[in-house]
């Protein structure tokens, strides 16, 4: 079960690395904006329980090794000759502490992701502008 923690952070990790290929989205005005910023709460409440279910994941791994271990040594115990060994196993390494994927890039049109190359800086510029020359918001 320990062993699945490595993939799942992985997996978070690797999802923050696609989304921030796309860190924009089109259009301009309220509806958009409303959009992008739900995105961001929905999307970083997201990450922080997927921290949390990597460290569970663990935490988990490490209460069934420990039970397991205590069952053997009743057994063990409970053995009337004394012959019986308790065969333990030790408890995994496992993340234990929460990590930090940072957050989810803002979808919001005509910010800087730092990443924006000259003609995406130069085309998230058009939509505003033209918005407020043009009496639109």
């Amino acid at each position: 079960m320990a062993m699945q923690q490595t993939p799942r952070d992985r997996g978070a990790k690797g999802l923050l690395d696609k989304l921030r290929q796309y860190p924009d989205a089109g259009g301009y005005g309220t509806a958009p904006q409303a959009f992008a910023a739900s995105y961001v709460k929905v999307g970083n409440r997201f990450l922080d329980v997927w921290a949390r279910s990597v460290v569970s994941i663990g935490g988990a791994a490490v209460g069934f090794t420990s039970t397991a271990n205590n069952y053997a040594k009743a057994e063990a115990a409970n053995d009337p000759t004394g012959r019986t060994k308790a065969v333990t196993q030790p408890l995994p390494s496992v993340i234990q502490k929460v990590p930090d994927y940072g957050s989810v890039p803002n979808l919001k049109w005509g910010d800087d992701d730092g990443g924006d190359g000259m003609i995406r800086s130069l085309l998230e510029w058009v939509p505003e502008r033209s918005a407020r020359c043009c009496g639109r918001s």
